[in-house]
């Protein structure tokens, strides 16, 4: 629903700032982590680990303040959407072996990122949110019609 696309929105453009997110790695679920304590998101951070959004490094770490990449943004965007579709193709620049390479392709499936190179390793901008949710949104609501 839209009051649930336009909160998701204003998270994502919030915590941008610092953001953090670890990749996908499910042996690091439901862990706490050693470099949280005390930081502005710890809270959030906890929640949205707790919920399955979010998680951390092997090492046990989370980055709090670790600026996230676009592979990371993507990953995180399907957790949240619950976006789970892969399709046949991935980006130019995605070879298939990488730890993002199914988020990628996800992406591609629900045509929210429209480059045909996902920079996957390059920082994100608020820009490249707020640009991503827009398409989503646009897909939402011609879903609804």
């Amino acid at each position: 629903n839209m009051k649930k696309l336009l909160v998701i929105i204003l998270t994502l453009s919030l915590i941008m700032q610092t953001l953090f997110v670890g990749y996908a790695n499910e042996s690091v679920k439901n862990q706490d982590f050693s470099d949280i304590n005390g930081h502005w998101a710890e809270k959030v951070i906890k929640d949205h680990h707790q919920k399955g959004f979010l998680t951390g490094y092997p090492d046990g770490t989370f980055k709090p303040d670790k600026k996230i990449t676009r592979g990371e943004l993507i990953r995180l965007v399907n957790q949240y959407f619950g976006f789970k579709e892969e399709g046949n193709q991935n980006f130019r620049d995605v070879s298939g072996t990488e730890w993002y390479a199914q988020e990628t392709a996800k992406a591609k499936y629900y045509s929210y990122v429209e480059e045909l190179n996902i920079r996957p390793k390059e920082s994100a901008t608020r820009e490249e949110v707020v640009n991503m949710m827009s398409l989503i949104l646009d897909v939402e609501e011609q879903k609804a019609t």
